[in-house]
């Protein structure tokens, strides 16, 4: 995978994504959007410390193509065995953060939205034990998980929008 020709790209996207996605929760916590909920806040703080790893495993997952031929010939590769580790941790505590915002920020989407999030966090967190820890590769299907966080973050967009006080002044 590492030596394909879309694998650099997609990594990019995906570092851009986990900044945008760390800014915009941020940004609901800064308005406010988790202080009602103990659960809420955990996981907006979990996911933005987790999402700021995450963009820096995919930094390091870019780079890690060069290591390709030496990992494939069995020789050291410690910019993989890196990506390997960081994803272990990365995508378990996205996930479980992203599905505790999900779940504790009641009024952000339709519930049937907000759980679906969740099941998607929870998705690419196994995934990330599953397939990067026990290199069990017939799990790495349940990444796709992510987008299932996409329509609560298109939805919660548009109520945030939509919100008589903007996202982007400071909570009181």
């Amino acid at each position: 995978m590492l030596k394909g020709p879309t694998w650099s790209l997609a990594h990019w996207l995906g570092l851009v994504a986990m900044i945008v996605v760390v800014w915009a929760v941020w940004l609901l916590v800064d308005a406010g959007w988790t202080r009602s909920s103990a659960v809420a806040h955990a996981g907006a703080r979990l996911t933005i410390l987790s999402g700021v790893f995450m963009a820096v495993q995919m930094a390091a997952e870019i780079g890690a193509g060069q290591a390709a031929d030496a990992s494939a010939a069995g020789r050291p590769a410690t910019l993989i065995d890196l990506v390997e580790v960081m994803q272990v941790i990365g995508w378990p505590a996205f996930g479980m953060g992203f599905a505790l915002l999900a779940l504790g920020v009641t009024h952000s989407a339709p519930r049937l939205v907000s759980v679906l999030a969740a099941v998607g966090g929870v998705a690419a967190g196994l995934g990330g034990i599953l397939v990067m820890g026990l290199h069990f590769l017939p799990a790495a299907p349940l990444f796709a998980g992510t987008n299932l966080l996409v329509p609560w973050i298109v939805w919660s967009g548009a109520r945030a929008a939509r919100r008589e006080e903007r996202v982007l002044e400071p909570s009181p």
